[in-house]
């Protein structure tokens, strides 16, 4: 997520999605995650 943010810091959530494809699993905390990247995007991240 640092990496893509680095890239572009103001990337929306599916930009940021798109970046990580390969590299989160399906796993119970998917969700979370989705919630954490959408956080960060909005400056809410800190």
């Amino acid at each position: 997520m640092r990496a893509v943010l680095n890239k572009n810091p103001k990337a929306t959530p599916a930009e940021v999605e798109a970046g990580l494809a390969g590299n989160i699993c399906r796993c119970g905390t998917y969700e979370q995650m989705r919630h954490a990247i959408e956080a960060l995007c909005k400056g809410k991240g800190g």
